[in-house]
Parts: structure tokens; sequence; C-alpha cells
């Protein structure tokens, strides 16, 4: 049997669009945020993840095991940050039923899992979108990797606390989705304080850094 040491040092924002798990840098722990738990095989070869129950899209629907399986298949097709980052280490997702499946992971000549740090980095940083906008989005880009890549998803659905509320050149706003799903009192049991997040677009990092030390930003 092998053990392995989980060394993660950043993890996904979650606003908008949702991970299965958030890193806990207190512990070092995966803590579940749409999944439930994970559970890896004894050569790490292979790890089988439960979905939470009360995730949910904004559309109401549930978050399912598809979801994960089409995100990926979109990701490594076209090749987005996500599909970049881990299509050398994960082979496939498959669906054991709507709330459990399983990630494989890519093997070497040899017939090892080349990476599973990578599968388990995997976990904490692909953010995991609806299949049926999936399925929409490729069929009004006709399956064309780049109008995929450039579509600006005005009628995306998302699973996060926060959506879009106002963007131009010098800031984007989100503002907070009062039906989230995170309410529900097996997760958070109430939704984010602040109603709006605004992220505020500066030329370079000094610039930013900058406002920081003014006080016209809260986190940089």
């Amino acid at each position: 049997e092998i053990s392995m040491v989980i060394a993660i040092t950043s993890g996904y924002r979650s606003l908008m669009f949702e991970t299965l798990f958030m890193y806990n840098f207190l512990n070092g722990e995966l803590t579940g945020l749409l999944a439930d738990s994970y559970e890896w095989n004894d050569d790490l070869s292979e790890v089988k993840v439960v979905l939470k129950d009360a995730a949910k899209w904004c559309d109401g629907t549930p978050v399912a095991s598809q979801d994960v399986v089409r995100t990926w298949e979109v990701d490594a097709e076209v090749m987005n940050t996500a599909g970049g980052s881990y299509s050398a280490f994960v082979d496939s997702i498959e669906a054991v039923n709507d709330k459990e499946f399983v990630i494989y992971a890519a093997l070497n000549d040899d017939g090892d899992p080349v990476n599973p740090l990578k599968v388990n980095d995997f976990l904490i940083e692909v953010p995991i979108a609806q299949a049926a906008w999936i399925d929409k989005l490729v069929e009004r880009c006709g399956g064309d990797t780049v109008k995929i890549l450039n579509d600006p998803g005005e009628d995306v659905v998302w699973s996060g606390p926060y959506t879009k509320y106002f963007c131009d050149d010098q800031k984007v706003v989100l503002i907070r989705d009062d039906n989230y799903w995170g309410q529900d009192a097996s997760m958070w049991g109430k939704l984010p304080v602040p109603k709006y997040i605004c992220h505020a677009i500066y030329a370079d990092n000094p610039a930013g850094e900058l406002a920081l030390k003014a006080g016209a930003v809260d986190v940089c």
C-alpha cells in the first residue's frame, strides 16, 4: 500500500464556479465543496469521488457526476488552463451513478500512475461546469475549439455564491446569489456576508500594491 503526502500551496477562488474540494491551509486536508468524500485505491491509479446531495446549480438542478465528466471532456478537448495542466496526469473520468464518479490516473510505460499528486491537485483546482450548458456552448460554436474558448458565456450556469453584475475596463463587480445552495444546513448554513465583490483592475502589480497600501482595496 502506498501512502501519499499532499503538498498544495494554492487553491481555486470559488466565487462563480466551484471545485470539488477546498484546500485547508491550517491542517493540509481537503474539505468538501461540491464533493463530500474521495477514496484512492491501493496503487493510486484511481480515486472515487462522491458528490454532495445539497450541491445545486443556479437553475436549481443538482450537480451530478455527468457534469464533472463533461467538464473534463471539454477541458481536454479545447486545452484550456485545466486541460493543459492535467491532461498528462488524468486519463479519464467515468460516472458510476449521478453522485459518484471515478478519476483514472494516466499511467506510465510500467503501468504506474504518472503523478497521483497532480490528480489530487485536480480535486481542488479545476472548476466544474454544468454538462447541459457545455453541450449548448459546444453546439452554438459548432465544436470549434477557438470559438468555444472565446465565447463570452453570458448565459452560463454557475454553482457558486456570486455571479456577474457589472464589468468594464476598470473593474469587475460580482453580486451575491441569494439562492446559493451553500446556505444549506449541511454546508455553511448561511450566505456570505458581502453582497458585492469588486475586483479592481490595475495596470500592473506595483499599482495594485500602492492601492492596497492606500486602503483602496482589501486584498491584493
